[in-house]
């Protein structure tokens, strides 16, 4: 990869989707939207809008510095990922970054407020060798 920022923008949207058959149902006996996927694991993300950016700098040959936040526009609320990748050889590299929620929080000690500021802040480290 050249030496520069490259920074890609994305936008979703979590629709729960429907069938004929489910269209037919009466609204008041049919379950809230997404809720049955929800229940099956389907679902990885509460809000319906989101956006993300992500930019990644090679201030150096041997070290990479990346910078992802994604954002819940139903909460409000983002995570941020900061990572720095040193290049260890031809094939390895060591990965140090966090996952950073930012957000309203709990409500108490149970109630989430926001997806991505329900979870403490994570530190990580990783090892990628390829073959």
């Amino acid at each position: 990869m050249t030496s520069g920022l490259h920074p890609p923008i994305c936008r979703g949207c979590n629709t729960p989707g429907s069938t004929p058959k489910a269209a037919s149902v009466p609204a008041s006996s049919r379950p809230r939207p997404g809720a049955d996927r929800l229940r099956r694991g389907e679902v990885n993300a509460l809000g319906r809008v989101y956006a993300g950016i992500a930019a990644r700098w090679q201030f150096h040959p041997l070290w990479v510095f990346a910078n992802t936040l994604l954002v819940n526009a139903n909460d409000p609320s983002a995570l941020w990922v900061p990572a720095l990748t040193w290049s260890t050889g031809n094939n390895s590299e060591i990965l140090l970054g966090a996952q950073v929620g930012l957000g309203q929080g709990l409500l108490g000690r149970a109630l989430p407020r926001s997806e991505y500021d329900s979870v403490p802040d994570t530190l990580f480290l990783g090892l990628r060798k390829y073959l």
